[in-house]
């Protein structure tokens, strides 16, 4: 048994999918299930993975819940603490075989060559429509101006200030 968290924005909710992915492949005889803490959703826009694209949601009960509530708080301690854990498996110490999947996932050796997500029949208005048939009929760039999160805490904004419209770079 794996539980694998999902928590973030939807840009590291793909990466967890992905990551949920690479493990079904790597162990597929092993139940993986998902866990959802709500305040690791809370700070964004909650779930949105399975809203935005056609993809099976992880399994999920009450008890991997209970089970996975209490590792994610018992990982916390022990980090506090700057001890290990043997139960948890991160980008940092690649514990594959632990139950608890915990981190954000970033880097492509999770995805497989093909993966792909397909958006659900998501509803446009006139404007996006219109939007859409421009970047597909021309040579498009897209940037993300990232903000949300980093309003919030602080230590962040002090790495990384904030442009607005009274401060430029």
């Amino acid at each position: 048994m794996k539980i694998v968290t999902f928590w973030g924005g939807l840009g590291n909710q793909i990466f967890e999918y992905a990551y949920y992915q690479w493990l079904k492949n790597r162990y597929p005889m092993e139940n993986i299930y998902a866990y959802y803490p709500k305040a690791g959703l809370m700070a964004h826009n909650g779930l949105e993975l399975f809203k935005c694209f056609d993809v099976i949601e992880p399994p999920c009960n009450k008890v991997i819940t209970i089970i996975a509530t209490i590792l994610f708080y018992l990982n916390k301690i022990l980090n506090r603490l700057g001890l290990p854990s043997l139960f948890t498996c991160t980008m940092q110490n690649k514990l594959y075989n632990s139950i608890f999947h915990c981190d954000w996932w970033q880097d492509k050796m999770y995805y497989a060559e093909n993966y792909n997500l397909d958006f659900t029949n998501l509803k446009m208005n006139l404007k996006n429509q219109q939007l859409l048939k421009i970047i597909n009929d021309t040579n498009s760039v897209s940037i993300h101006i990232r903000r949300g999160d980093y309003i919030k805490v602080s230590s962040i904004n002090s790495i990384y200030p904030l442009v607005s419209d009274s401060r430029t770079l």
